[in-house]
């Protein structure tokens, strides 16, 4: 084998090598490529407070199993400003409106007076074209009852969407029915196609929020009926045994204010938290009843979802997969030192509580202002517990590194990679990369150098130093001058003897190596 072949199958190996190194990286960090499909169910205008008064009514029997049985969050933070749209752009868009450019709910890509980063017309990359970009022609279905969802996929229907479903559900009173028949069609959609990826929304909720307060009886009876469409949801993919292999997403946009609940534009703690749940019937993949102790934003489903369906992100994404979802996840890790930022406060003295917006007490009914253009629906509600601002400090201690870190080797950092699997990993590599500049430096610099040798089958004798020609150089490769040629060599020195200095001929130079 020559050492031209020697070298190429080298940088090949190498290289081979790199990229198994990658993939078993990723694939070795928790969850990633767990789900053959992901159900990602969308309610508008979930205010936890609300929320909470509700569960422990045993109203919403469906949506309380997935809390005990699934990882959850409800303090997953809305981005500014906390409106609709914007927020259901961040889910799918996976990064903030600073980048992806939806500011309000009249947004579309063509008339964008904030444009994305790319600039006017840049259609943001959605979970739906990142997923098919990656796994050409899989089904990808939304269905959805308000048409700000549609603006979002607008320009790129046709290639992130193989089913674009928008069902009109414009007022508290029709909502209902409307969105029944909805799942109806999603669930026919589902036994048909199988989806890898879909999307289905329900804007019910927030309509009756509008309308009536999140403390009202029509907000409940909101919330019971997507509890009854998510129920239909579970069972179907039971009877038709895509359950198993199915992670489903339980997300919202926005809380509403904590004042009566009809508005949600307010830089308000009560505006800004959701629910944000994750789960699975298969708890080898995804534990119950686990509370999520991660930082979690709107920004991170999209992600979440294409690690779990084993995808990469792009680079316009700044999201992060929520990793404590899985079960694999060691959540010990989240108290060792480089996994938590030790905990700060500033002193008492120095702090005020203090709430600057308007927060009204018990019983109070707030004026119209506060309704913020939905004076059509009349006064709100009045609050009945009052606000719970503000949200009160941790009292767990900070976290300290335990004596013996389990995190050394087994946990993951945010970034979702193996430390003691990448550190092995480095050292290969870098000991892959050593031997390679071995090969080349031989290849290209320990060959330009020819040693004269004894005979074949003789034994080497002292008397013949072995003495390096100098060979001849074309540009910048060398050429090997072997012993079977010295008799051409002496004839065509003798040929160039004319053209070559006294001191190029006693070294034995050809007119090539002077060049």
């Amino acid at each position: 084998m020559t050492s031209s072949k020697q070298s190429s199958i080298a940088v090949k190996l190498l290289l081979l090598i790199g990229a198994v190194v990658a993939v078993a990286d990723a694939k070795s960090a928790p969850g990633f490529g767990a789900f053959e499909n992901v159900v990602v169910i969308g309610i508008d205008g979930l205010q936890i407070e609300a929320y909470h008064d509700i569960l422990a009514e045993g109203a919403v029997p469906h949506l309380a199993m997935l809390r005990e049985q699934g990882s959850f969050t409800d303090q997953c933070r809305s981005v500014q400003p906390t409106l609709s749209l914007p927020n259901w752009a961040s889910h799918m868009y996976g990064t903030r409106p600073a980048l992806h450019g939806v500011h309000s709910n009249g947004w579309s890509v063509q008339s964008s007076h904030a444009p994305p980063m790319e600039g006017r017309c840049f259609v943001y990359p959605n979970m739906f074209s990142v997923a098919r970009e990656q796994l050409p022609g899989i089904n990808t279905a939304a269905f959805y009852s308000w048409i700000g969802i549609g603006e979002i996929f607008e320009s790129s229907s046709a290639e992130s969407l193989e089913t674009d479903a928008y069902r009109p559900c414009y007022t508290c009173e029709t909502c209902s029915a409307l969105e029944r028949n909805m799942t109806l069609e999603y669930l026919q959609y589902l036994e048909e196609k199988r989806p890898r990826l879909s999307f289905i929304y329900f804007d019910g909720v927030d309509e009756c929020g509008h309308h009536n307060g999140s403390h009202g009886d029509w907000y409940r009876d909101a919330l019971v009926s997507v509890d009854d469409n998510v129920g239909m949801i579970l069972d179907t993919l039971t009877r038709i045994n895509m359950l198993e292999s199915t992670l489903v997403l339980i997300i919202t946009d926005h809380g509403r204010h904590a004042c009566g609940g009809q508005g949600h534009w307010r830089f308000q703690y009560e505006t800004l938290t959701t629910q944000w749940l994750a789960y699975s019937v298969n708890k080898n993949l995804v534990p119950a009843g686990r509370t999520i102790k991660w930082p979690v934003s709107v920004t991170d489903t999209s992600p979440t979802v294409m690690w779990a369906l084993g995808l990469h992100s792009p680079i316009e994404w700044t999201g992060r997969p929520v990793l404590p979802i899985f079960t694999e996840y060691d959540t010990a890790c989240d108290s060792h030192p480089w996994q938590i930022a030790k905990r700060r406060y500033v002193p008492d003295n120095k702090c005020s509580n203090t709430n600057t917006d308007h927060v009204c007490s018990a019983g109070e009914v707030p004026s119209q202002e506060h309704l913020h253009g939905y004076p059509q629906y009349g006064p709100e509600a009045p609050c009945p517990t009052g606000s719970p601002w503000p949200p009160q400090r941790s009292t767990e201690p900070d976290p300290t590194p335990p004596q013996s870190p389990k995190c050394d080797t087994g946990c993951t950092s945010p970034s979702g990679t193996f430390h003691g699997f990448s550190f092995v990993m480095g050292i290969i590599t870098t000991l892959l990369i050593v031997m390679l500049a071995l090969v080349v430096f031989w290849r290209y610099a320990g060959a330009s150098v020819d040693f004269s040798r004894t005979g074949r089958g003789e034994k080497h004798d002292d008397s013949h130093e072995m003495t390096p020609k100098v060979v001849g150089r074309r540009g910048n490769r060398f050429q090997r001058l072997n012993d079977d040629d010295d008799d051409d060599d002496d004839e065509e020195r003798g040929e160039l003897s004319g053209r070559q200095s006294p001191s190029a001929t006693a070294a034995g130079m050809t007119v090539d190596s002077v060049r």
